[in-house]
């Protein structure tokens, strides 16, 4: 169960927000225009491409859900992108859900664990492993596995798993 029963029936009327976080070119934009069927952020091979939050309202078998696209979370030195970057800290205490993208096929960095230390504490998390049609080279660290926070692996470029994730919200 990743939202708690209790904040079920104001979430229903209002909305779950839930925040897309990772560190850059994981696929978090990706996600969000395979998730709403369009392309609404911008979607390149180039590092820090998403620069600001990008917001979007999507209904999933009668739930409102509010997904929130952030840049990706480095030490970036482009004043532009730094402040994309803080933005997610605003709504990291917000987010009903916080959804992990994290690469399949890389190695976990220190930029994955910066993230990780941000969102330990965080009760309702759900990890993405993208790039699944890709060769496996993450091996989650232990401390993160003792999470137990639930997780899928998924392919964004081939929609692999995007439609069934889709299907089980109906």
């Amino acid at each position: 169960q990743i939202i708690d029963i209790q904040d079920l029936g104001k979430l229903v009327h209002s909305g779950i927000k839930a925040l897309i976080i990772g560190r850059p070119n994981v696929g978090k934009s990706s996600l969000l225009n395979a998730l709403i069927g369009e392309e609404k952020a911008i979607v390149s091979a180039i590092a820090g491409t998403t620069r600001d939050i990008i917001e979007v309202k999507l209904n999933l078998g009668g739930h409102i859900f509010e997904l929130i696209d952030t840049a990706g979370i480095r030490k970036s030195r482009d004043q532009i992108e730094s402040k994309g970057i803080r933005k997610i800290n605003l709504h990291l205490g917000k987010a009903h859900l916080i959804i992990w993208v994290l690469d399949r096929s890389a190695t976990f960095t220190a930029e994955d664990e910066a993230i990780f230390q941000k969102i330990k504490a965080k009760k309702n998390v759900l990890l993405l492993l993208n790039k699944s049609d890709k060769k496996a080279k993450l091996v989650l660290p232990t401390a993160l596995l003792k999470k137990k926070w639930p997780h899928l692996e998924i392919a964004t470029k081939t929609h692999d798993a995007i439609l069934p994730l889709y299907r089980d919200w109906e």
